[in-house]
């Protein structure tokens, strides 16, 4: 599958507070993609980067040229003053200047006092205009809205409100329905299940598995994730790790590579302990026999504990993800 996401050695601050240190990864066409990590780990960071709302200090990210990404960030705040409708359609500007513009012709067409040259020349646009705006899906434009409007449970009376008056939960609601309506080859989704019921959730996860584009999902619903990805990158120390599973299998094999980094982390300690112990036993040796071959033998030992590459303690932490289940 082609690469749509490449980041290399990514490197972000926030303020003076280094957040993204090392960031490898890809993300393919096509892939439904989870990104996990405890509160405060980079996850909306990288999201930002990837969205194009902010540059790595350091590093390469890559992504596919003319890729259209969907972030429900980037609903801009001149929205409040539209309807919840020109928010939803907000992804098919183009296509609704079309349909004003053929609006505008069809009002002069029907006016008595339009001439006979005048009407044929507005025929001949007109005509231009409906072929652009039906091979483009604009006649289905509204079936698509309805189609996801009636998944997440958004009535079509309030189609008509005036977005700048909705209530927070309300606007990302909406925020999510423009990015799924408009359909874009890259889709960023921020905690999507908020203020959705069970009948809201279980919509989404069926709409996402068969989404046609690329999926980023950041989540702290378990059972969500289990049901939409298929990898996960995990942000842990400003690094990111790639998992090819769902969060059960992510959750099970890093569960069994932190065992195993701290058993080998506590077979180190024993060794460092054991060094320790010696050079102490060789010093005092050296001391009670005036023997310097002992100091001699203690000074290589300590370069040799000093050179030694310390592992860090991994934690063992079942909620350090910041994963809760979420009972459904």
């Amino acid at each position: 599958m082609m690469i749509i996401v490449n980041g290399q050695h990514i490197k972000k601050y926030y303020g003076a507070t280094l957040v993204l240190e090392d960031v490898t990864f890809e993300i393919h066409e096509g892939e439904r993609v989870g990104l996990v990590g405890r509160n405060g780990s980079g996850k909306s960071t990288l999201i930002s980067l990837i969205a194009r709302l902010s540059k790595p200090d350091e590093g390469q990210l890559t992504i596919r040229k003319d890729t259209k990404i969907g972030y429900l960030a980037q609903i801009p705040a001149a929205w409040d003053d539209g309807t919840v409708y020109d928010v939803l359609a907000s992804g098919y500007a183009e296509l609704l200047a079309c349909k004003a513009q053929m609006t505008k012709l069809e009002s002069e067409m029907s006016d008595p006092g339009t001439s006979e040259k005048r009407l044929e020349q507005l025929l001949r646009e007109y005509s231009v205009l409906q072929e652009r705006f039906q091979n483009e899906g604009g006649y289905e434009l509204d079936a698509k809205i309805d189609t996801v409007t009636t998944g997440l449970l958004i009535p079509r009376e309030m189609y008509e409100r005036r977005y700048g008056t909705l209530s927070g939960g309300e606007k990302t609601k909406i925020g999510l329905a423009a990015q799924l309506i408009s359909k874009p080859e890259l889709l960023l989704l921020d905690e999507p299940t908020n203020h959705l019921d069970l009948q809201g959730v279980q919509w989404l996860e069926s709409y996402l598995n068969g989404y046609d584009g690329t999926c980023l999902i950041v989540s702290h619903d378990r059972m969500f994730l289990d049901h939409v990805v298929t990898k996960i990158i995990d942000i842990e120390d400003g690094e990111a790790v790639t998992y090819h599973s769902n969060y059960s299998g992510y959750v099970k094999e890093k569960e069994a590579q932190l065992l195993q980094q701290f058993a080998e982390y506590q077979e180190q300690q024993k060794v460092i302990k054991k060094m320790k112990e010696t050079i102490k036993q060789l010093q005092e040796w050296g001391r009670v026999g005036g023997n310097e071959k002992f100091f001699r033998r203690a000074a290589s030992m300590q370069k040799a504990l000093d050179r030694m590459e310390r592992l860090k303690r991994p934690v063992l932490d079942p909620k350090g993800s910041g994963i809760k289940q979420e009972l459904r």
